[in-house]
């Protein structure tokens, strides 16, 4: 009678395990149950994969730990399957007096292991950090009900263009980050032309635009009166989320300095607030922050960079760097310590420029050019700046192109971005369509849908 109880315990077993998926209790009709007083320990066993596993799913489902804990928790049914075909016919079977010494060593073991496991993930400071980092960016990206949940911690505007990337978020995807620290929601031309270059070039990549006045509802913005979100929102690869600075800079050095800045006496402030934020993006999750009047003519690859504006000066225009990377956070610590909102560039490409030269311990940053310093590469100025600040006007300058590219492709042959100095350009009223300008050659040639809008 106990032999054919055995068999028929192991074949409803072994069933039942094959196709059983995880759940934190076993109902009454499990086979399981069926066999209480011999299968008991597996039930334990069973019990505690399954809390476990309850506990990954329901934190984060995505991550490097819940895909190896499930790896885990599919391969402990196939060895319990195993080892009840195999073990429990040869063992159990033949010598059912000494079953229940057996059993409960092994179930012990595996009770002990996922305990261990479970307290492990529960204490682990990579782990807390992670789930905070999530909860922390759930505030600052999604503020508005008329959103989808794309990830299990954050919230992404809901548009039918996130496609390639509609499971990407900083936290765990990297991309290309853009700022707008005004309340213009209609973006000027350049900036226009600098996020589409980007997204058109680096199509593998998300590129993520930040702006302080969207509402995070992308069809609230519709053409004709909005030009900036439809036209940019149309490329697969572009997320627009809203940007809360507080936010943003909590748990960050500069969190005390944004509650005491009052913005109304800054000279520069959306400068100054552009600055601190490219920083606090870097810091929090990586990747590459560009200005918006840099347009992008060639990929960019993730690397840690710091670009040179010429021999004497970095710049904070384009800058790439890992998550938490030491020479961030020296920057952050930096900008509060010599902070002043009266000197232009004093928290933007002065800071580079001191902080380049500290970390790399040295005053002639010309040696640097192209080379590695701890870790960061200092790329030259032809790299994102072939024309400096002092000659900006050449951009604009009329007929210096007549449909042949080949001189224009060779002085820009090693730039993989051009920084149009906006800063001095948009003070002048500038035409670009119709005047065979090096702008217009960029506008045409590497962001043609806002192109297409500019009048002739």
């Amino acid at each position: 009678m106990r032999m054919k109880m055995a068999k028929a315990c192991v074949r409803s077993t072994q069933s039942a395990l094959t196709s059983h998926t995880f759940s934190p209790l076993l109902p009454l009709s499990h086979p399981l149950n069926q066999c209480p007083t011999i299968l008991l320990p597996f039930q334990v066993v069973e019990l505690a994969f399954g809390t476990l596993a309850f506990i990954v799913l329901s934190q984060e489902q995505d991550s490097y730990h819940g895909r190896v804990l499930r790896k885990i928790g599919v391969h402990s049914h196939r060895v319990l399957d195993l080892w009840i075909t195999d073990t429990f016919q040869q063992v159990i079977i033949a010598e059912p007096p000494s079953v229940m010494k057996g059993i409960p060593k092994f179930s012990l073991f595996f009770l002990t292991l996922a305990s261990a496991i479970v307290v492990y993930l529960l204490l682990s400071p990579s782990w807390n950090k992670m789930i905070s980092n999530l909860g922390k960016l759930s505030d600052i990206l999604a503020n508005n009900p008329d959103t989808s949940v794309v990830t299990d911690r954050m919230k992404l505007p809901k548009t039918n263009h996130i496609q390639s990337v509609k499971h990407s978020h900083l936290s765990t995807q990297p991309g290309i980050m853009f700022l707008q620290t005004s309340s213009q929601l209609n973006l000027s031309p350049l900036a226009m032309c600098g996020i589409e270059s980007a997204a058109r070039l680096n199509p593998n990549k998300p590129v993520y635009f930040f702006m302080k006045a969207f509402n995070g509802n992308v069809s609230a913005y519709r053409a004709p009166e909005y030009e900036t979100i439809p036209l940019l929102s149309s490329f697969k690869n572009v997320v627009i989320l809203p940007l809360n600075p507080r936010e943003l800079f909590n748990d960050t050095p500069l969190a005390g300095w944004y509650e005491k800045v009052d913005p109304s006496k800054e000279r520069y402030w959306f400068h100054v607030l552009a600055d601190g934020c490219r920083l606090a993006l870097l810091w929090k999750y990586g990747g590459i922050y560009l200005d918006t009047d840099i347009i992008s003519i060639k990929p960019l690859d993730f690397r840690n960079f710091v670009g040179a504006e010429s021999v004497r000066f970095a710049n904070n225009a384009a800058l790439g760097f890992n998550r938490s990377h030491s020479f961030v956070e020296s920057c952050l610590r930096d900008f509060v310590e010599k902070y002043n909102g009266a000197a232009w560039g004093q928290q933007g490409p002065r800071l580079m420029t001191r902080m380049v030269k500290k970390w790399c311990e040295t005053d002639y940053l010309a040696n640097l050019f192209n080379k590695d310093c701890k870790g960061i590469m200092f790329l030259s100025d032809t790299w994102f700046y072939p024309i400096p600040f002092s000659n900006w006007k050449k951009y604009f300058e009329k007929n210096q192109w007549n449909k042949n590219n080949d001189d224009i492709e060779k002085e820009f042959s090693k730039t993989n971005g051009v920084h149009v100095w906006s800063f001095a350009s948009s003070r002048e009223k500038i035409q670009i369509k119709g005047s065979q300008s090096l702008i217009e050659y960029f506008f045409s040639t590497y962001c043609p849908s806002t192109y297409k809008t500019l009048p002739k």
